[in-house]
């Protein structure tokens, strides 16, 4: 363990030790390069000779450097010290959510679906770039004093390409979070990762893991064989909604969850948008899994019914059985009624007369009317056939648009598909370059509109302006009357005390500022008010500055738009 003050590699001067693990320890240490303080973790000696475990160091080293998100503890140096590999990372106060859970208890239903949101984020990054973590846990989560949510410790995680690593001791990860083809021996996935997520939710909600005993054999056995425990059995004022996302990420069958984490996000975003009470969302059964997947809008979900061919039919599964009987020797009935029919009419004892349907013009009339007017046509129009799109112009519930054309001929019983106006939608700006104050301005106007900022580091734009958008691209329309998200990352504003720069020349005083990322402006004054401002005799000496503004002392944020103007006089 090193010493407090010690210097590490001639330029991080260690401040105090911060935490212990397995593999490494990590300090709190300044960076005296750039003057901030970060955590260094360095490799136990007694570990640094195992070429094994120097590899999974440096496997988390490279994984975690090859990612660049706001959720995701950043890496900004590795090496070696003393025959020690270290690297040194981002420092983030705050408390593990495990700390966190076990000074508060169970967090609500609103901060729990936050961080969800934000951890699903970083880990959808992370196998974006074919890096699964393999050690999701509440401990390797850090909670930021401002609320922002952090991964880390990437110490297990599994590469496309990479080495198996895994030993015995190892293999697992944490026991408590362990998917169960984990513990099968099945080779980590996207969908291990979603289990692990989905056991980080339930202890949120509960405070506590679902599956504990007194020897991780028995806690994987667990994770195999015992169903998932109901959080709303723990608390029935959470949202069925979000139970069902626990119990969907929690499968044994890992076919059954989700496909990926940006669906599972996208499951939260909704659950937390949901206006209705709980009981409107069908709990998740055997029975019912796929109509919830319909509730939650998620169409990717398969498997559950050719799980179901060998599930016992229930009781009311029996009676709605016996009803299509029913239905099917009425339908039997019906048709021999019509090929009678048919009969009397091909005997030529009935001539009918042919005719044609001609698709009416129904464009600007809402779905009822157009309805209408296609039955005169003997044309159909069934909600199959209808599809709803957001507009610039057309009100809500209007038909934009007829395929087949207005004033098509077509056979009787022909089928049409209308296009029907969800609303008039808003084009989403880019705010590349804005100002964050822009952005809220310009969202006052859309109170269903929910925009999250993340500060992230950026020199591309100036301080204070938005670097991307995520969730609603530039150009694309969204629905003003529906609850919507917008993440806008943006890079902080810069406040300083303005320095002292008068009698410097001009080019100096400019190249000064602007190392210090700040905007000026150069304002020329004009000479022959020099005598009658206080110049002395001779006239004033060119291109040096005489006055800024705002004055030298003053507080000034440079931010989209600030500048710092220098005065000068001109030869």
């Amino acid at each position: 363990m090193v010493a407090n003050s010690e210097m590490i590699a001639n330029r991080y001067e260690v401040i105090k030790s911060i935490g212990q693990g397995g593999m490494a320890d990590v300090v709190l240490a300044l960076d005296t390069v750039l003057n901030r303080q970060v955590a260094i973790k360095l490799m136990r000696g007694d570990l640094q000779n195992d070429p094994v475990n120097v590899l999974r160091f440096e496997r988390e080293a490279k994984a975690v450097a090859d990612l660049s998100h706001p959720n995701i503890v950043e890496i900004y140096d590795i090496g070696t010290y003393n025959k020690h590999p270290y690297m040194v990372m981002e420092y983030v106060k705050g408390h593990t959510l495990k700390e966190l859970l076990r000074l508060r208890g169970a967090l609500d239903v609103s901060e729990t679906v936050d961080i969800a949101k934000q951890m699903a984020l970083a880990i959808a990054a992370a196998h974006a770039k074919g890096i699964i973590h393999r050690d999701i846990k509440s401990q390797n989560i850090i909670i930021k004093d401002d609320g922002t949510v952090k991964v880390m410790d990437f110490g297990i995680a599994l590469t496309k390409d990479s080495l198996q690593l895994t030993q015995t001791d190892s293999v697992m990860g944490s026991v408590h979070y362990l998917a169960p083809e984990l513990a099968k021996g099945e080779p980590a996935s996207v969908q291990s990762d979603i289990y692990a997520m989905g056991i980080v939710i339930y202890e949120m909600l509960v405070g506590d893991v679902p599956f504990k005993d007194d020897t991780p054999v028995h806690i994987c056995l667990k994770h195999i064989k015992e169903p998932m425990p109901r959080v709303r059995d723990f608390n029935p004022e959470i949202p069925q909604a979000l139970e069902n996302i626990v119990l969907l990420a929690t499968a044994k069958n890992k076919h059954q969850r989700y496909s990926d984490c940006k669906q599972m996000y996208d499951a939260l975003c909704k659950c937390q948008s949901v206006k209705e009470p709980p009981v409107k969302f069908a709990r998740l059964t055997n029975e019912n899994d796929e109509q919830l997947l319909r509730d939650l809008g998620d169409k990717q979900f398969k498997g559950s019914s050719d799980a179901s061919r060998n599930r016992k039919i229930p009781k009311k599964a029996r009676k709605r059985k016996k009803k299509l009987y029913g239905w099917i020797i009425g339908c039997i009935g019906l048709v021999g009624i019509i090929c009678a029919i048919a009969w009397f009419v091909g005997s030529g004892m009935v001539e009918p007369e042919p005719k044609m349907a001609s698709v009416p013009h129904v464009v600007g009339m809402n779905v009822a009317e157009a309805r209408t007017l296609l039955d005169e046509q003997q044309l159909i129009l069934d909600n199959a056939d209808i599809t709803y799109e957001l507009t610039d112009d057309v009100a809500k519930g209007n038909i934009i648009s007829i395929t087949p054309a207005a004033d098509t001929i077509l056979d009787p019983g022909s089928h049409v598909q209308v296009v029907v106006s969800s609303g008039i939608g808003v084009t989403m700006p880019d705010f590349t370059g804005s100002t964050i104050t822009s952005v809220d301005e310009w969202a006052k106007q859309y109170p269903h509109l929910f925009i999250s900022y993340v500060q992230e580091e950026n020199d591309s734009v100036q301080p204070g302006s938005v670097i991307r958008q995520e969730l609603i691209d530039p150009g694309t329309q969204f629905d003003p009357d529906t609850d919507n998200e917008l993440v806008i990352y943006y890079r902080a504003s810069l406040s300083i005390v303005v320095p002292n720069l008068i009698n410097w020349s001009l080019g100096d005083a400019e190249n000064h500022l602007k190392e210090m990322g700040l905007t000026t402006v150069n304002q020329p004054l004009d000479p022959t008010t020099y005598s009658a401002d206080g110049g002395q005799e001779g006239g004033p000496i060119p291109w040096v500055v005489v006055a800024m503004d705002p004055s030298p002392g003053e507080t000034y944020t440079q931010s989209a738009g600030n500048h710092i103007t220098l005065y000068y006089y001109p030869e």
